[in-house]
């Protein structure tokens, strides 16, 4: 009975992870008769698995509301007030999650309710706020951050309506709205990054309730994560072409001339802009998009100088990065956009000769990538635009350098050490 499986799981969890009452009131059954109260306690309601987690965990999990509501019942009948609201209800597992917190992660509605309608039995108003509404598990997220994440909008409908009726209209803003987890995301950023369109919305809806303009901007349109990546930012890289289209209208609504600049350009801690990041990854839906808005609000200078032309650390433009990452779709973008604003000469120069750090050509690293549709595109394109000695030594015949950086203090010792050892062949013993 009281045998674990490799999960460390004993009979009685596993039952209740597949939701088999019957099973539970067996094993119950047995266990009355041969375990002591305290064997039963400790070895059935209360025993952990792996993950730290109780049977009532698991099926709370699960959303196995049959099960969940028999534990519960058993946990009143066996346990003393304190076990029952400490080491039961309000237990957290190894990511200190509640059981509570997991249904909500997990979207089950039915369960989310049986816990609230517990909690508010059990439960003092400030533990029911404290450890149901704002607890916040190890990455630093509540449970409503957890159910915007996972795209659970009914969970989160229903977490918005018990905060409202239990929170502070301060509490509500702060931990709920504007909470930022340990990556300095909002749940509005979190469900931008994952494309939860319709999460996304009920939040903007919430958002425009609660907070000042100045907030809301800040907090939801301008907000940058620990990458430096605002939501527009982590929609065009994840290509959520609709979230995305979503952010530009409402930042349209709201942002500056100036602010939706600052939108389009802003640069993440790898110097990646939103165009630059969607051409690496080969998002040409949103690549097309954000050209387009770019277009509408951009001086041609600053489209040419910011968008198309921009280099980066490694002295690599969005051309060069999707040669790089053989995105034959994007590179054919970029290219027909080139020719529609570069003059020849910059077309030639800074799209399709200009060299990265390690003086390589777009069509250098393509060739290195073993990408050949690409390289065969950047052929034709050459055989336009270039002269034949042009083609020759910048295509064919142009060398590359090695990046040249100082050895770390522990790579010399480890290069002293071989040569010292073994570097010069002969044979010591």
């Amino acid at each position: 009975m009281l045998h674990k499986d490799c999960g460390e799981e004993t009979a009685f969890q596993v039952a209740a992870q597949w939701g088999r009452t019957e099973v539970l009131e067996k094993l119950l059954e047995w266990g009355n008769e041969k375990l002591t109260p305290d064997e039963l306690k400790t070895n059935l309601f209360l025993f952990k698995n792996e993950w730290q987690q109780t049977a009532f965990h698991i099926a709370a999990q699960r959303g196995k509301i049959g099960v969940l509501q028999k534990l519960w019942e058993w946990g009143n009948e066996k346990l003393t007030p304190e076990e029952l609201k400490n080491n039961l209800f309000l237990y957290k597992d190894c990511e200190e999650q509640t059981a509570f917190h997991v249904a909500a992660e997990r979207g089950k509605t039915q369960a989310l309710q049986k816990l609230w309608e517990w909690g508010n039995e059990k439960l003092t108003p400030e533990e029911l706020k404290s450890n149901l509404l704002l607890n916040k598990d190890c990455r630093e997220k509540t449970a409503f951050h957890v159910a915007a994440e996972g795209g659970k909008t009914e969970a989160l409908q229903k977490l918005w309506e018990w905060g409202n009726e239990k929170l502070t209209p301060e509490e509500s803003k702060s931990n709920l709205l504007l909470n930022k987890d340990c990556w300095v995301q909002t749940a509005f950023h979190v469900a931008a990054e994952r494309g939860e369109i319709q999460v996304l919305e009920k939040l903007w809806e919430w958002g425009k309730e609660k907070l000042a303009p100045e907030e809301l901007k800040s907090n939801f349109l301008l907000n940058k994560d620990c990458s430096e990546q605002t939501a527009f930012h982590v929609a065009a890289q994840s290509g959520k072409t609709e979230v995305l289209q979503k952010l530009w209208e409402w930042s349209t609504e709201k942002l500056s001339a100036e602010e939706l600049n600052e939108l389009l350009l802003a640069k993440d801690d790898k110097n990646e802009t939103a165009f630059r990041g969607a051409a690496r990854s080969g998002k040409t839906e949103v690549l097309q998009k954000v050209w387009e808005w770019g277009n509408e609000k951009l001086t041609p200078e600053v489209l040419k100088s910011n968008l198309l032309l921009y280099k980066d650390g490694k002295e690599q433009t969005a051309f060069h990065v999707a040669a790089l990452t053989g995105q034959t779709e994007v590179l054919q973008k970029l290219w027909e956009w080139g020719n529609e604003i570069l003059t020849p000469e910059e077309l030639k120069s800074n799209l399709l000769l200009n060299k990265d750090c390690r003086e390589q050509t777009a069509f250098h690293v393509a060739a290195e990538g073993g990408k050949t549709q690409l390289l065969q595109k950047l052929w034709e394109w050459g055989n336009e635009i270039l002269t034949p000695e042009e083609l020759k030594s910048n295509l064919l015949i142009t060398k590359t350098v090695e990046n040249k950086r100082p050895f770390t203090f522990q790579q010399k010792v480890a290069i002293h050490m071989y040569y010292r050892n073994n570097g010069s062949g002969v044979n010591r013993n």
